[in-house]
């Protein structure tokens, strides 16, 4: 896979959603995790799909895909397989974004770099879908799109999830979020 230059997204968070998701003490995880807020959590269990089984794609399958990810994402990591985040649904999330940020989370806890997990966001995700000449990295005439925060998250992938360290949020350029 490395040497073909394969780009693998394993959508962890995915698998875990579908996995474990109907059961109240993974909301509990989201929560304790900073993925999801108390609120957050009611809101999902009011869903109408909270519970439900995901079609095609029995929950004991899904655990046995999401271990085989969490277990595997250092092994191609090491091997120097160029890895991607993305995450297919926010079935059990408040909004794909938040099922980004658990996708990253995901990585770190697996054992993957701080910075890789954040190149697998931008850069890489951006070479996935064919923008890296306009996306996913800050330079002159790319498309600015980026968060701003007041802590490294080389240093701890929990300042990315922690909205508390988010100062801004750019969209194409403009601040849309303080």
């Amino acid at each position: 896979m490395a040497d073909a230059g394969t780009l693998y997204c394993p959508t962890v968070a995915t698998w875990e959603q579908l996995a474990y998701g109907a059961y109240p003490d993974y909301l509990d995880r989201l929560i304790t995790d900073g993925i999801l807020t108390p609120d957050g959590a009611e809101e999902i269990k009011a869903r109408p799909t909270y519970g439900q089984p995901f079609p095609k794609h029995p929950a004991e399958e899904c655990r046995v895909r999401f271990e085989y990810a969490m277990r595997t994402l250092p092994i191609f990591h090491e091997a120097n397989v160029k890895l991607v985040a993305g995450s297919d649904i926010a079935r059990v999330m408040p909004t794909p974004a938040r099922a980004l940020l658990r996708e990253l989370q995901l990585f770190a806890k697996a054992g993957v770099p701080n910075s890789t997990v954040i190149a697998s966001a931008t850069g890489r995700a951006a070479e996935k879908v064919g923008k890296q000449a306009a996306t996913g990295t800050v330079a002159v005439g790319s498309i600015a799109d980026a968060v701003l925060l007041d802590a490294d998250p080389v240093a701890d992938i929990s300042h990315l999830i922690d909205r508390r360290h988010v100062r801004a949020v750019v969209g194409s350029g403009h601040i849309v979020q303080r």
